[in-house]
């Protein structure tokens, strides 16, 4: 774990000398407009309230806007 917070430390500090940053989309409602992509969406039904369990991929934000797309893993939220 430690070696792992230390890589993303250390990436975020490299980023934000481009001036770009990691956007973490985990427990956040699941939008279609998302700057992600589910690769499990075809899982659930359209009517169901889904939630980004994982990021699989970052998303990476810019001054200018998006920089690359990111890949998540969805759940449904039990009511």
């Amino acid at each position: 774990m430690n070696q792992y917070r230390y890589f993303i430390k250390q990436l975020e500090h490299i980023l934000s000398g481009e001036g770009c940053r990691i956007v973490n989309l985990e427990g956040h409602p699941f939008d279609p407009g998302m700057a992600a992509k589910a690769v499990n969406l075809d899982d659930f039904a359209p009517e169901d309230l889904l939630v980004v369990d994982q990021m699989l991929e970052p998303v990476i934000m810019g001054d200018q806007g998006l920089v690359k797309m990111g890949t998540v893993l969805l759940r449904k939220v039990i009511r």
